[in-house]
């Protein structure tokens, strides 16, 4: 190979690569893999996490009931807000879903928000963290 058709070669491959860089750049965080520019928010007593958003955000005065569809491998948070005024509210979580120590933290107490992270790995749903923040 010439010195010339190797020098418009190594240009190519850089071009190419500088055109990949700017256009992963400029995509908006909804059309990354896995990013979400902003919480999905599902005020229902039925609230089913699909995996299309990385954070999902319920304000609810009654108990929830929760189906979870996630893909392998994928991370989901999930904050239940309690707007009940002085009530606690029940979440209905799938059986199926593997806690620490069997222990579950099913109930949201007035003025809290309750974050659970959700990590589906070999094919089950794990609950990875739960945090009780005050208002």
């Amino acid at each position: 190979m010439s010195h010339e058709m190797e020098g418009h070669l190594k240009f190519g491959v850089f071009f190419a690569i500088i055109m990949i860089l700017i256009s992963f750049l400029t995509m908006s965080a909804v059309d990354r893999p896995g990013a979400s520019s902003k919480p999905k928010q599902i005020n229902s007593p039925t609230v089913n996490i699909d995996g299309n958003a990385t954070l999902y955000h319920t304000t609810m005065s009654s108990n929830i009931a929760l189906n979870l569809t996630m893909d392998e491998g994928q991370e989901v948070s999930w904050a239940v807000e309690n707007s009940a005024g002085s009530g606690t509210i029940t979440i209905n979580f799938p059986a199926t879903l593997y806690w620490r120590d069997g222990t579950k933290f099913d109930t949201v107490d007035f003025g809290e928000i309750n974050v659970y992270t959700f990590l589906k790995i070999n094919n089950k749903i794990f609950v990875a963290s739960v945090t009780d923040l005050q208002q």
